[in-house]
């Protein structure tokens, strides 16, 4: 199974997830998380269903698992820091 979603209209984007091959032989159907696998380098997306795009890193919402992000990486940037109101 393969899901390709698009970031830009002109970049195509592979997920790095596949399903697991059972021992013996025989695949998993998707139902669960362990279902799943992460292959480094198999696809676009990192392990947390993400990729730099521009020099900005962001993750992506795909049709199949892991469909949103699987992971946080990274530190957020400053201006997602909630400040308190000002009640003087």
């Amino acid at each position: 199974m393969v899901d390709r979603t698009t970031i830009s209209r002109d970049k195509p984007v592979l997920t790095s997830q596949r399903i697991n091959t059972r021992p013996g032989g025989g695949t998993y159907d998707g139902t669960f998380i362990d279902d799943w696998e992460y292959i480094p380098g198999s696809g676009d997306l990192d392990q947390c269903n993400g990729m730099t795009q521009n020099g900005v890193y962001g993750y992506v919402v795909t049709a199949t698992y892991p469909h949103v992000l699987g992971c946080f990486t990274g530190s957020p940037d400053p201006s997602f820091n909630k400040h308190p109101p000002n009640r003087g």
